[in-house]
């Protein structure tokens, strides 16, 4: 998780529990802003309580009472798949915060000792927005999985049912031969 403008914000912790996601955070303006979250997961709900510290800021840089979160999470199970999340907004002034959208998700899959990264990206901040699914040919580098420069192909945005593999491998082989 992440949180910012960086330059005027401090994570203090986050946690979560079997039904909610808990936020805090500083908020770093002319005065300090003690900021708790509570996302209630189960009733896409949520409760912003801003309580004024008695710290000295140590950034007056943003004028700005907007402040944006986002998420990134990474499968503990496996390691081969990921996603992460739009920008959040928070706006103090107005006690609201903006919806969270799937902006990346992307899976890793080994077809005949080749490893493929599926990459779906939805950003709705571009007009039009920004729906696109592509697949790159990855290699091990400093032990971490990379795509390979150049090897990006644009696909029709593609539903696999990843509980089947073979199906999947078949689909993607499909699909890399007419893109």
């Amino acid at each position: 998780m992440s949180i910012g403008p960086e330059d005027s914000t401090k994570l203090v912790q986050h946690k979560k529990t079997a039904t909610n996601l808990i936020i805090t955070f500083k908020a770093l303006l002319i005065q300090s802003y003690k900021i708790t979250i509570n996302i209630d997961c189960e009733k896409n709900d949520f409760s912003l309580t801003i309580k004024e510290i008695p710290d000295k800021p140590t950034s007056t840089s943003s004028a700005s009472n907007i402040f944006y979160i986002y998420f990134n999470a990474e499968c503990k199970n496996c390691l081969k798949t990921y996603c992460s999340s739009s920008d959040i907004e928070i706006d103090l002034l107005n006690s609201k915060m903006g919806s969270c959208e799937l902006e990346r998700d992307a899976v890793l899959v080994n077809i005949d000792d080749r490893n493929y990264l599926i990459f779906y990206r939805n950003d709705s901040s571009y007009d039009p927005p920004v729906k696109k699914m592509f697949i790159y040919d990855c290699k091990y580098e400093y032990d971490l999985m990379t795509p390979k420069i150049g090897t990006e192909i644009e696909i029709p945005i593609t539903k696999f049912d990843y509980s089947d593999l073979d199906k999947v491998i078949q689909k993607i082989k499909t699909l890399l031969i007419f893109s």
